[in-house]
């Protein structure tokens, strides 16, 4: 059996002020976070190798560890903004195979540059590479709408994506139907 790759970015695992600014559909941090390790763990399996594309886990009440060992696959960290903390911590890092503020990789016969943060051009940008990134969450801003418009740049928040890593594929079609709530949204408006 081969190994996936998943991407997911954005998680802010024990974050209550993410959970009311997105509005997420959880009562409280502690469902969340069970949703969130249970989507991921039904998932991911120990041998897959998950990206996640930054904030992983920020002003939460227990330890990184305590979200880290909890969680399936070969766990590679792109740092976010929300990480400083995280990166700080020699145990935690223990979690992860790598840990970059900047990465590119080869997936089947594609090159992804991966960053927290949306690039509006990235190295390769017009040899066919992609771009995963994450940091912009559900909401209608200009960079938002710029980033659906590049047809290589792919948003990694959990979100959008399910609050569960998702692979390539994934991300393609649910950039596609996010695009098209957008649409259904203006045409409601």
């Amino acid at each position: 059996m081969s190994n996936k790759t998943f991407f997911i970015s954005d998680t802010h695992f024990g974050d209550k002020g993410q959970l009311l600014l997105q509005k997420r559909p959880f009562k409280d941090t502690e469902e969340m976070d069970e949703a969130l390790i249970s989507n991921w763990n039904n998932k991911v399996s120990r041998w897959d190798d998950v990206w996640i594309i930054g904030d992983m886990i920020s002003h939460a009440k227990h330890s990184f560890p305590h979200y880290l060992r909890q969680l399936n696959g070969q766990k590679h960290l792109i740092v976010g903004n929300h990480d400083y903390h995280l990166v700080k911590d020699k145990k935690a890092l223990s979690y992860f195979v790598s840990v970059d503020d900047y990465k590119v990789i080869n997936l089947d016969d594609k090159k992804i540059v991966l960053n927290h943060y949306p690039l509006a051009e990235w190295n390769g940008y017009y040899r066919g590479v992609y771009h995963i990134y994450g940091h912009i969450h559900r909401y209608d801003t200009p960079a938002a709408r710029y980033m659906l418009t590049l047809d290589k740049a792919f948003n990694a928040d959990c979100f959008i994506n399910g609050f569960k890593p998702v692979t390539f594929e994934e991300l393609i079609a649910n950039k596609e139907n996010f695009k098209q709530s957008l649409e259904n949204k203006n045409l409601e408006e």
